[in-house]
């Protein structure tokens, strides 16, 4: 579970945490490493209808700083003093965890010109957006689990593919609802299946 842009704002994830617990950690599901992100940490989403970036908060920014900091002590063994507390859980443990993935609510990368609306609000942006897919690379990430965006996609874009899963709610580009289903396969691949509320399904 991580949050989205409806449940931390510009005041900082103190809410979100008092009620759902971390809201960036990792876990182990047999051979697979999961990053668990905030991506709200990385930008300011408190208005829609924007056409800068708009600042963020320095609360936030020391959040921000927090978590990748954090992320890339990782690549280091994970030496940082919060490392127990942010490893939450090795179920199913029986492999060597060499598949890495993440997984966050906003894309850092369009797909191409989708969303066709070029407010900042439909990706992570600027330096955050850079720092943060340096250190996914370094870990190993290839594969990047997002939403946002309300609408169906698997795209190459920096280095990474990201799958965006839809919504159950509505969709503001008309796209079909439902949910996205992973399979995570020794060799690293993730193979994604969309089951939509309709009964039809889409494999990516």
């Amino acid at each position: 579970m991580i949050p989205g842009n409806h449940d931390v704002h510009s005041d900082g994830p103190q809410k979100y945490r008092s009620v759902f617990g971390d809201d960036y950690y990792k876990f182990q599901v047999k051979y697979v490493t999961v990053y668990a992100l905030d991506s709200q940490l990385l930008g300011n989403w408190d208005q829609f209808d924007a056409h800068q970036e708009p600042p963020m908060s320095p609360e936030i920014k020391q959040e921000g700083e927090k978590m990748l900091n954090w992320l890339a002590s990782q690549e280091r063994g994970g030496g940082d003093r919060d490392r127990k507390k942010k490893d939450k859980d090795d179920r199913g443990r029986g492999g060597n965890g060499n598949v890495v993935i993440a997984m966050q609510h906003v894309p850092d990368e369009r797909d191409g010109g989708f969303p066709n609306d070029s407010k900042p609000y439909w990706t992570v942006n600027g330096e955050y957006k850079r720092r943060e897919e340096d250190i996914l690379k370094r870990l190993g990430v290839h594969d990047v689990l997002a939403g946002h965006w309300h609408d169906a996609r698997v795209f190459d874009a920096a280095g990474l593919r990201w799958h965006v899963a839809p919504a159950t709610s509505w969709s503001p580009f008309g796209g079909k609802l439902g949910f996205a289903m992973y399979t995570i396969m020794p060799d690293g691949k993730v193979n994604t299946e969309f089951v939509y509320l309709d009964g039809s399904t889409e494999r990516k």
